[in-house]
């Protein structure tokens, strides 16, 4: 199993951890993770998740704004020890909007994603036209989910694809092809970001 991906960990193999990365990527003068540092750091996160997407500058400078105490003079190591406290021990229970949510990679990766089809979908149709078919979306999702937890049983996906599709005698085999198609983060299940990210790539 890939460590990004173990939860749980014990507080000294996150220190472990946190030491190797920070070695790696800080400068040795400033003995902090700078913005060109970060980027590099973001992509070995990505990599260790088998996602190919090249990162930019951009993306090393919303890192330290996101996590740094003092973004100006970049990640120190106190910085990084939270970041991967938060994301390795199950500290916050995942929830992206804490900003150190337990699985980063993903939450990272998705809101890439997320950028990239809500940019195609407002060149297709315009910005105003994508946030209503957004708030639609989220109406019709939220009415499914009914134990409010952000994430489709296979009960409650059934019911919203049967109602989306005008078919309530889907098979299990049927179920299970539109479920995987709707998967777009490819966690095994229906969450809001998939939702949000059907709503954007299927307006027009």
């Amino acid at each position: 199993m890939n460590i990004l991906y173990q939860t749980h960990l014990t507080e000294q193999s996150i220190k472990n951890i946190t030491q190797k990365f920070f070695s790696r990527y800080c400068d040795p003068l400033s003995r902090t993770i700078t913005v060109d540092k970060a980027q590099e750091l973001i992509q070995h996160i990505y990599e260790s998740t088998g996602q190919e997407v090249v990162h930019s500058h951009e993306d090393g400078v919303e890192f330290l704004e996101v996590f740094a105490s003092n973004p100006s003079i970049g990640i120190t190591y106190s910085d990084l020890e939270k970041v991967f406290t938060r994301m390795l021990s199950g500290e916050g229970g995942g929830r992206a909007e804490e900003g150190f949510p337990e699985n980063f990679a993903l939450t990272y990766t998705q809101r890439h994603m997320f950028e990239q089809e809500a940019n195609a979908a407002s060149s297709r149709v315009g910005r105003s036209a994508v946030s209503a078919q957004l708030r639609h979306g989220r109406t019709i999702f939220k009415r499914f989910d009914r134990d409010n937890d952000g994430v489709l049983t296979n009960v409650e996906a059934k019911a919203l694809i049967s109602e989306l599709i005008g078919d309530s005698a889907l098979n299990d085999a049927e179920l299970a092809q539109i479920i995987g198609d709707l998967d777009y983060d490819r966690d095994g299940k229906i969450s809001a970001f998939d939702f949000d990210l059907h709503c954007l790539k299927t307006i027009e």
